[in-house]
């Protein structure tokens, strides 16, 4: 079915804030939770995201000129992996805070390369009928 959705970003450490989707997405749900697709374009890229969210997970693909795999689980440290020109860079990701709703997802996370914090983000989607 189609949505509405607006993802808005905030980064942990500068507070920095803007939004990375508005439009239109494809949802699926099923009894464990949701999937969702779009499509962010931009002056300089389109990429694909795919999400898929469940109660305790939430996977996010993206691909574009660079592909990344991100996972998550509430109050678990996980890996992700995105590719560059220099080849795929793992990382890890320690999720804080994830809450998954029927019509919104909080995210709440920090990136580390090894033992080093290279940045956090708090991430919501906000879903709701298509008009």
């Amino acid at each position: 079915m189609k949505r509405q959705v607006l993802v808005k970003r905030k980064h942990r450490y500068t507070q920095e804030r803007d939004i990375l989707y508005q439009g239109i997405c494809d949802v699926e749900k099923n009894d464990d939770g949701w999937t969702c697709q779009y499509v962010q374009e931009s002056k300089e890229t389109t990429v694909q995201i795919r999400i898929i969210a469940t109660k305790t997970t939430m996977k996010i693909h993206s691909q574009g000129e660079t592909e990344s795999m991100l996972v998550f689980e509430a109050g678990e440290r996980t890996k992700g992996w995105l590719t560059s020109d220099y080849g795929t860079i793992d990382i890890d990701l320690d999720t804080i805070k994830y809450i998954c709703r029927d019509q919104m997802i909080t995210l709440v996370y920090d990136i580390y390369h090894g033992d080093v914090l290279s940045g956090g983000y708090q991430i919501i989607w906000k879903l709701k009928e298509a008009s």
